[in-house]
């Protein structure tokens, strides 16, 4: 299920288990500007955050995006895209 709050997206993804990380496993993203995307990622690293994987580029949504994966501090697989918001 997805659900637009706004210019916002929140995705919704059920499973019968707690599949590992992979297509379509349970996380929820959070949107870092492209323009503070190299900055972000260094506080990150230099503050200890482990990323499940190292910040990498993909094709998403018909273009070129920029993504990791991280864990909080409750367990949640949380991923950290470019992707913006979508024109309403």
């Amino acid at each position: 299920m997805w659900l637009r709050a706004g210019d916002l997206q929140l995705h919704f993804i059920e499973n019968e288990s707690m599949p590992v990380p992979g297509p379509g496993f349970p996380h929820f993203a959070l949107h870092v500007d492209g323009e503070q995307w190299d900055e972000v990622m260094n506080e990150l690293g230099e503050a200890g955050v482990s990323f499940l994987s190292a910040p990498s580029e993909r094709d998403d949504f018909g273009t070129r995006v920029r993504a990791t994966f991280v864990i909080d501090p409750s367990g949640n697989v949380v991923e950290l895209t470019d992707v913006g918001p979508l024109p309403v």
